[in-house]
């Protein structure tokens, strides 16, 4: 579908309320296809767009900033006007799940109910401790363009595939991402979302690691 920036490949099925299902990375609406009969055969419609830099949708220029998480709303909002779906039940999986926060704090007159998926509330998120960070190391190394990529591509993705080891899906998330700037576009939205946070991380992290070396 063609929006103001870009065009979003959307999937659109069903009839009834509507509901609103947005993946993160590394996916595309195909990571619901599982759940889109589902959901219409107990009477609702569902919109799944891929986002902005993921699948077959556009990877607008202009770096990370043109992959922020505000811009992934404004991107949403602008495909329910366009759909005329004034409120919708939100679903977000992994970065979905960010973005569908937004976009209900944003405006929250459109949402009728949100469900997070794989990543919980982002205040949750902030709160949690040491352990959850570690988790998280991903984050930081995504803020390295080129060094991210370079390690994600190394020996034919070998470290991407076991970042992606329990998912089902696996190879043929990986082969729209082969595609020149794809890998990029989809990271951007790390290093637009989490610059600041992630920045802070890594600097502690070399400090520690300058003190430990002397």
């Amino acid at each position: 579908m063609e929006l103001s920036e870009v065009t979003l490949n959307v999937r659109v099925d069903g009839d009834g309320p509507a509901v609103l299902l947005v993946h993160g990375f590394p996916d595309s609406h195909e990571l619901w296809r599982r759940q889109i009969p589902a959901l219409t055969a107990a009477g609702f419609s569902c919109v799944a767009p891929t986002l902005r830099g993921f699948g077959a949708s556009d990877r607008p220029e202009g770096g990370p900033e043109a992959y922020h998480p505000g811009k992934h709303v404004r991107d949403l909002l602008e495909l329910l006007a366009r759909l005329e779906l004034d409120r919708v039940h939100l679903v977000g999986h992994d970065w979905g799940s960010g973005i569908t926060q937004g976009l209900a704090q944003f405006a929250p007159d459109r949402v009728r109910s949100l469900s997070l998926l794989s990543v919980g509330h982002l205040g949750a998120i902030r709160a949690a401790g040491w352990k959850q960070r570690q988790l998280s190391w991903y984050m930081v190394l995504f803020q390295l363009a080129g060094v991210a990529e370079d390690w994600l591509l190394r020996d034919d993705w070998a470290n991407f595939r076991e970042m992606l080891a329990e998912h089902p899906d696996a190879e043929s998330v990986l082969e729209p991402l082969r595609a020149p700037g794809a890998l990029t576009a989809a990271l951007d939205i790390y290093r637009a979302g989490l610059r600041r946070r992630c920045s802070s991380a890594l600097t502690r992290c070399c400090h520690r690691c300058r003190s430990r070396s002397r």
